[in-house]
């Protein structure tokens, strides 16, 4: 009998997992094949330029945003990240559009390969933000069931390049300002979607929704260096 136990939410997780980068692959794959070699190698550029900046920025616009609206303060990190993101790629697109109006073409061989290339980059570059945009998302993966604590707050491996990266890419004129300087990201994280958990099932403070407050807004303001 145990054998042929299952998890109705586990299988649909499973299958939202496999689905999103099947996803994201088949649409690059379909709108960005025609662009080419040359204008996929750009746009891999804008990307990962604008993750970059996303990441470098995102925690001092979402305490910004919390401490104007707090009721927000649940999804300020998510809303921050996606806005940067997309407004760096918008900006960064539309330069290089302006900038090279001549699309290069290179002989089919090259260009075949290196337009499978580019796309094979552009795919996993956005889903590797994906997975750190769901590590940020207070409705996120790390409370799926059956998972150890030790588990949901172990970092991912977006988690780690970031927190890598962050600490020479746009990180400052005047200071280093690392990502996640104390390593203890996907933790606080857990620790935020529990308190939406529990305002939603807490009889009538259910109707406070996903808000929160002045004094929630102080911890997630983003630490400069260590001690």
């Amino acid at each position: 009998m145990g054998f042929f136990a299952f998890s109705i939410p586990l299988i649909l997780y499973s299958i939202y997992q496999w689905a999103v980068p099947v996803i994201i692959f088949t649409a690059l794959l379909g709108f960005r094949w025609r662009e080419g070699f040359w204008g996929n190698i750009l746009s891999l550029g804008s990307v990962l330029f604008s993750i970059l900046a996303a990441v470098g920025w995102w925690e001092l616009l979402a305490y910004f945003v919390a401490v104007k609206f707090p009721k927000i303060l649940f999804f300020a990190d998510w809303m921050a990240l996606w806005t940067i993101f997309l407004v760096s790629l918008i900006l960064l697109e539309s330069a290089h559009r302006f900038m090279s109006r001549v699309k290069v073409r290179f002989i089919p061989a090259v260009e075949y390969a290196g337009n499978t290339l580019a796309i094979l980059l552009l795919g996993s570059a956005l889903y590797g933000f994906y997975l750190f945009a769901e590590d940020i998302s207070p409705l996120g993966d790390a409370a799926v069931a059956g998972e150890t604590r030790e588990k949901m707050i172990q970092d991912t491996i977006p988690v780690q390049i970031f927190r890598m990266l962050s600490a020479g890419n746009l990180s400052g004129f005047s200071e280093i300002r690392q990502f996640d300087v104390y390593g203890d990201f996907r933790e606080q994280h857990l620790k935020r979607r529990q308190a939406i958990m529990s305002q939603m099932v807490g009889g009538e403070n259910a109707t406070v929704g996903f808000g929160g407050d002045a004094d929630a807004v102080e911890k997630i303001k983003p630490e400069t260096s260590k001690p």
